[in-house]
């Protein structure tokens, strides 16, 4: 392929053999099966956060001196409980006007550094006190693609972030670090040391993590699309149609505003044909792609909120991907899985396809068992927001949506139907577990 205009050339230059050597990699035979992120001891001159392990008296020293935290707590503690009181006596008409005003006011804010700040103390209250939380699932297995291999990493209480590994050089991307602590502990246990940091979006819940990496990793480069924020760092922009380089291994990048305005799907394509003694062999386009990561933009059942856009604009974006082939497998940002395929199944209630997928992600997460990676052919079969053109869809979308949540865009209405149910979704047979879904601030 050619390497396009000129601010493109740099996404294509490779770390140099004497930058490739310092990489104390692990070759691939040599890789453990899954990672275990709750480790007994941690290599000596590692901290995981300015708080560390320290004893619980650093932390009220730290709560003195940050007004910022205090006030943020104070905050909490002062309004969820009136806050669920309210939404509990309300009818589901006012649920809507009142979360609409608190989305309104608190959203803006999220996206500010006092969103950064807010997260910082989720992650702090997680990932410190001396002991490491339950990962929120378990026996996560890589997966072994042409040129490289990627591993999901379970962070804070429902994202995921990923690892994409060269098999050629060693070199390592870490995708949407929301959470730098099993970050930081996966890379130890493969042997590797991250040199770019990937985004496909700028939330604080998929970029939280990116300050003690650069920390602990001094050669990392961030990478974001346009119009996307990192407080605290110098990002370097990524266009659609780019190919960028981990190592050997190319990445598509596919731009899909909506979720946010510079929102990025990757796609890691096989290699064409490989040339005997030549490790940088052409890699194919989109049409040839073994895998995508997705962020926020589709998930394994649904789509994601649209935050910065309209229902056209996430249905464009989603149009981009028609070109992915049936086999590929999709990585998303967050476990929905479950909740998403039942809400498939309940909005088509003719879909055999739909049931089958949505018990069979009940019976994985009862189990805290990964229900990634997902397989693009099946999503074509049995997510609506990829189907939005057929007829059937669109009748089962006027009666069981329309007449709960009129004036409300589409992909709105997705989250709006998980979180404020309607009489007909409490009656349907669907596991207690799968009602309960916090509403998605990301």
């Amino acid at each position: 392929e050619s390497q396009g205009p000129a601010r493109r050339q740099n996404l294509y230059r490779t770390p140099s053999k004497r930058s490739e050597k310092r990489v104390p990699y692990t070759p691939v035979s040599r890789q453990p099966e899954a990672l275990s992120l709750l480790p007994a001891a941690l290599p000596a001159g590692v901290s995981f956060h300015p708080a560390g392990s320290c004893l619980c008296l650093w932390r009220v020293v730290d709560l003195l001196l940050s007004p910022v935290k205090v006030v943020l707590m104070l905050l909490l503690v002062i309004i969820r409980i009136p806050i669920v009181i309210i939404f509990m006596l309300l009818p589901i008409a006012c649920r809507k006007c009142l979360f609409k005003c608190l989305f309104g006011c608190g959203y803006p804010l999220y996206l500010t550094t006092i969103g950064k700040k807010y997260w910082g103390c989720i992650l702090e209250s997680m990932y410190t006190g001396g002991s490491s939380p339950r990962p929120h699932t378990v026996d996560v297995v890589p997966t072994r693609l042409s040129t490289c291999t990627i591993w999901p990493v379970p962070v804070a209480s429902d994202n995921y972030s990923y690892l994409i590994v060269d098999h050629a050089t060693g070199v390592c991307a870490v995708v949407d670090p929301g959470a730098h602590v099993p970050l930081i502990l996966a890379c130890f246990q493969l042997g590797v040391v991250p040199r770019y940091v990937l985004l496909t979006h700028a939330h604080h819940d998929h970029c939280g993590g990116v300050d003690e990496l650069c920390r602990q990793y001094p050669i990392i480069e961030v990478w974001c699309g346009p119009g996307e924020k990192v407080f605290g760092h110098k990002t370097r922009v990524l266009h659609d149609k780019d190919v960028f380089k981990v190592g050997r291994t190319a990445v598509n990048i596919v731009s899909t505003p909506c979720h946010t305005p510079g929102s990025l799907c990757f796609c890691i394509p096989k290699v064409r044909s490989i040339i005997p003694g030549d490790l940088d062999s052409s890699p194919g386009g989109i049409r040839d792609s073994e895998a995508i990561l997705t962020g926020d933009t589709l998930f394994l059942g649904g789509t994601g909120a649209t935050f910065h856009g309209t229902d056209i604009m996430m249905w464009r974006s989603l149009q981009k991907l028609n070109e992915i082939p049936d086999e590929c497998r999709v990585f998303p940002g967050h476990e929905y899985t479950e909740t998403l395929r039942w809400f498939a199944a309940w909005l088509e209630p003719d879909n055999e396809r739909a049931f089958i997928m949505a018990h069979e992600a009940n019976a994985q997460r009862s189990m805290r068992k990964p229900t990634i990676p997902g397989i693009m052919g099946i999503e074509r079969k049995i997510n609506p927001w990829l189907r939005s053109a057929e007829e059937a869809l669109g009748r089962s979308i006027d009666t069981r949506l329309d007449q709960y949540y009129e004036g409300v865009s589409w992909c709105s209405r997705q989250w709006q139907c998980l979180n404020s149910p309607p009489r007909e979704w409490l009656a349907f047979p669907v596991p207690m577990a799968s009602r309960a879904i916090s509403t998605p601030h990301r």
